[in-house]
Order: C-alpha cells, then sequence, then structure tokens
C-alpha cells in the first residue's frame, strides 16, 4: 500500500510541477510587462528572507517526519499521538519567535536589504505578507507533516493542482486589467495560507485520533528525547541558516535587490526543477524507509538504491544538457535579450544544479538514516565556505564569485554524505558506490559537451518557439537514447525494468 501511495505522489508531484512551472513562465512573461524588474528582487528577497528565518527551528521539522517515519512503519498511534502533541508545542514558540523577530528589524529593511525602490508602502505590504504566510505556517505544521511521512502528499497535491489553476487566473487578470503588484501580492498569499489551512484540515479527517491534540508542557518537552537530538542536529541547522537563500541576501546587501531581480528570472527556473526532483525523491522517501525499519536484508536495500540513482543519473543528464543547451535561447524567447545575465553565474548556476540532482539518492538515504544527527566537520566547513567564501569572491568577481562559493560549499556539503552512506550503512558496497558516483560525475560532463555540441551543430539558430521545441525534443532524445545504450545490460536497469513489468501487470 505504502508502494502505491509513492507512485500516486510522485505522479501528482509531476504534474503539479510542470503545470506550476508553465504558469510561472507566464506569470512571469505578463509581470515584467507591467512592472519593474525591481519588484522581482524585492520579492525574492523577502521570501528568502523568511525561508533563512524560518530555519532558525535548528532541525525540528526534519526531525519530526523522521521521528514519524518508524510510529507510522508499525502502526503505533500511540508514539504518533506523542510526536504530533509534542511538536504542536514547539511550533508554537517558533512561529512567536518569527513574529517578534520580524517585528523587530521591520523598521531597517530598506537599509539591511539595500532596496532602491522608492515605494515604501509597498515594500512593506510585501514584508508584512510574507511574514503572516511563515507565521500560519508554523502555527499548522504540527499537523501537516504527517502527510510528508506518511505517503499521504497526494491528497494535498491534487487539491493544490484546481487551486493553482484558479490563483494562476486571478493573477493573470490582476496584472493586465488592474496592474495593481499589492493585489497581485495578496493573491499569492491567499493561495499559500489556503494550502496550509487545507492541509490542516485533511490530516484532522483523516487521522480522526488527532482531532483533539493538546500540546506538552515544557517540563515534558524537556523529558523528552527531543533536545538530545536537536543537539545533535545543531550543525546541520547551522548549515541550514547560512545555506538556504544566503545567496540572495549576500547579492541584495553587497550589490542590490535590482540585480536580484535579473538573477531571480533564471533561478526560477533552476529551482523549480531542482524542488521538482527533490519533491519526486521526498515522495518516494518514505517507502525506503519503510522498507528499512521492517526488512533487515542491506543488499536489497542497496539495490533499490542502485535503482533510484540510475533513474537519478537519466534525469541528470536530461536536465543538465537541456539548460546548458538551451537556456539563453529559452530566456531570450520567453523575456528578451534584456534580461540575460553573464554567462559565467549562467555556467556556475548549472553546477550548482548538476551538484544537486547527481546527490539527491544519496542525500534521501543519508535522511532516512538519521545521518544529520551525526554531521560535524564537513557541515561546518560547508556553512564556513558558503557564508565567507562567497563574501570574499564576490568582492572580487562580483555576483559570479558568490555562486562559486556556493558550489566550494556543495562539494564540501554532498563529500560528508558520501562519507556516512558509503562507510557505514553500505559498508560492504563501499567502493562500488563511490566509483559509481563519480563515474556518473565523469559521465554527465562528457554526455552535455558531446549533447549540446551536437544539437549546436544541427540547431545553430533559435529563433522561435517551434524551433525551440524541436531542439528540446532532440536533446532530450539524444540524452535518453546515449544513456539506454550505455545502461541496458547493467543489474540496476534491468531491476527498473522488472519494477516497472510488475507494477504494470500488477492486478488493481
Amino acid at each position: 500500500m505504502r508502494s502505491k501511495y509513492s507512485i500516486l505522489n510522485t505522479t501528482l508531484t509531476i504534474i503539479s510541477q510542470i503545470l506550476l512551472f508553465i504558469y510561472s513562465l507566464v506569470l512571469k512573461k505578463v509581470f515584467l510587462l507591467y512592472f519593474p524588474v525591481e519588484l522581482l528582487g524585492i520579492t525574492e528577497v523577502f521570501s528568502n528572507f523568511f525561508i533563512s528565518l524560518s530555519l532558525i527551528d535548528i532541525g525540528f521539522s526534519t526531525i519530526f517526519v523522521f521521528n514519524l517515519y518508524k510510529a507510522i512503519a508499525k502502526n503505533d498511534q500511540t508514539g504518533i499521538i506523542y510526536q504530533v502533541s509534542l511538536f504542536k508545542t514547539i511550533y508554537k514558540y517558533i512561529s512567536l519567535f518569527i513574529l517578534i523577530v520580524s517585528l523587530l528589524i521591520s523598521p531597517f529593511i530598506i537599509q539591511i536589504f539595500n532596496i532602491s525602490y522608492n515605494n515604501l508602502l509597498l515594500i512593506y505590504v510585501v514584508f508584512f505578507i510574507k511574514m503572516v504566510e511563515m507565521y500560519i505556517r508554523f502555527r499548522v505544521l504540527y499537523k501537516t507533516n504527517i502527510l510528508k511521512a506518511n505517503q499521504k502528499m497526494y491528497l494535498s497535491v491534487s487539491f493544490s493542482v484546481f487551486l493553482e489553476l484558479f490563483i494562476f487566473i486571478l493573477q493573470y487578470l490582476t496584472i493586465v486589467y488592474t496592474k495593481n503588484y499589492i493585489l497581485y501580492i495578496v493573491i499569492l498569499s491567499i493561495k499559500t495560507i489556503s494550502l496550509y489551512i487545507y492541509e490542516f484540515f485533511i490530516v484532522t479527517k483523516e487521522y480522526s485520533y488527532l482531532r483533539k491534540i493538546k500540546g506538552l508542557k515544557f517540563e515534558q518537552i524537556r523529558e523528552s528525547n527531543i533536545f538530545v537530538q536537536c543537539k545533535s542536529y545543531l550543525l546541520r541547522a547551522a548549515y541550514d541558516v547560512t545555506y538556504f537563500s544566503m545567496d540572495t541576501i549576500i547579492i541584495s546587501v553587497m550589490f542590490s535587490t535590482d540585480v536580484v531581480g535579473y538573477l531571480s528570472i533564471y533561478t526560477m527556473i533552476f529551482n523549480t526543477i531542482s524542488e521538482f526532483l527533490k519533491n519526486i525523491f521526498v515522495s518516494l522517501r518514505s517507502s525506503m524507509a519503510d522498507f528499512m525499519h521492517t526488512v533487515d536484508d542491506n543488499k536489497s536495500f542497496f539495490e533499490i538504491f542502485e535503482s533510484m540513482n540510475l533513474i537519478n543519473f537519466f534525469l541528470a543528464s536530461i536536465i543538465v544538457a537541456g539548460c546548458y543547451s538551451l537556456i539563453n535561447q529559452f530566456i531570450i524567447l520567453w523575456v528578451g535579450s534584456t534580461y540575460l545575465i553573464n554567462n559565467g553565474v549562467v555556467f556556475t548556476l548549472i553546477i550548482i544544479l548538476s551538484i544537486d540532482i547527481l546527490f539527491c539518492t544519496i542525500d534521501s538515504i543519508f535522511m532516512i538514516n538519521g545521518y544529520m544527527f551525526k554531521e560535524r566537520l564537513p557541515i561546518i566547513f560547508s556553512a564556513l565556505s558558503n557564508l565567507i567564501g562567497s563574501i570574499i569572491l564576490a568582492s572580487m568577481f562580483g555576483v559570479v564569485g558568490v555562486f562559486i562559493g556556493t558550489v566550494i560549499s556543495k562539494i564540501i556539503w554532498y563529500y560528508g554524505k558520501i562519507y556516512h552512506v558509503s562507510t557505514d550503512i553500505f559498508k560492504p558496497y563501499r567502493m562500488k558506490l563511490v566509483f559509481t558516483q563519480l563515474l556518473y560525475i565523469l559521465l554527465l560532463f562528457l554526455e552535455v559537451l558531446l549533447i549540446s555540441t551536437v544539437s549546436g551543430m544541427i540547431f545553430p539558430t533559435v529563433s522561435s518557439l517551434l524551433s525551440l521545441i524541436i531542439k528540446g525534443m532532440f536533446v532530450v532524445s539524444f540524452s535518453f537514447i546515449l544513456n539506454l545504450v550505455i545502461f541496458v545490460k547493467t543489474k540496476p536497469f534491468k531491476l527498473v525494468l522488472a519494477t516497472i513489468k510488475n507494477l504494470v501487470n500488477k492486478p488493481s
């Protein structure tokens, strides 16, 4: 049943992400026709600021989902109720903390974020709307996280598909006919808050035993194991605070929110792709956790990992080759050459995307085994290199220096993950795992170089949407066929085929 939910979650996530990407492309195009690009920068900076501020929960969200995995796998209702009660109180205090900090810094946001836009009312409306969104999120998170842990996110995603369409139409009409940016942001906020509330009520309906959950007293929280876990997770939390969204804030402070606006046109595409793949593997993560907690078979578990890692590489080669070959041509056709950015920045953004995709499967194994509680030196050096290194490199090389610092921090960050996964979880297969990962990195580099060169020779110019689509289809087909030839006789590929056949032939 959990596998069935996993497939359903993944399918709906794919559909939702594709539709959301299409909506985003249309809205961004229309947005730039009626509003200055500076407003993109302001919205992006505030969004990233509150994401970074929310990470001050020092890892409670990750710990919560991790603690629920085992309780759900064993159908332990008492354990589930205890965890939900525990985190109801924790999230209440976190939401209050975010609210207080936001209010305290609000008088200084113009200076802090180096905002040059002169409409103060608009700036503060956007800031406070983002603050309210984050506050509501943490007030309902103690229930909604159970959907993620129990493979029931399809209940939320199915609703969000229709909600996104409705809000997309409203936003489009608002931009074109009212040209009111504040109304546009309010509608966007309504969408986000509506989804939070919907997830809350879905959990209340699906899990009747969670309807009247009372928060625990502080003494009960102190006696729990949560602070021990939190202490172990503290370094990871520090990394999250310094990494997530920090690039945008550094660029805003050192350069301006205007630069962030131009960058956001590219980062929207890369972040959508990254989030797309992340959601797919998060959907599958609970099934892997279920297998790990209920079946004591390391060999079979490693085979599952290899199969997922191969699927991940197929996706990586298609996506990275596509981005490298098409991104600038797509930007020109989409919003015009005015919004092109430095090629060096684009290249580093693609490298960051490549690293994140290639190590996505290893990250899943790392998380479900609880190794985020054991990270030490790699995470410290990674956080420092991203924060300090990005600032130093930005002063030397400009905007591209910020992302070079991020590339260095990513390499250090994933080195720590590979170390733990290969030396403990898959110790008997350590050399095979490391060799495979290095092979995938080399193959990806060679494939992207080959595919971009060949596609550039066959399609030297792209002057219309049709020619872009044809070139894109060529890149996808070439990448898929190339990988098919390379991996068709390997054991992981055969296992993937066998799994697909079993799912197709399985009686409904």
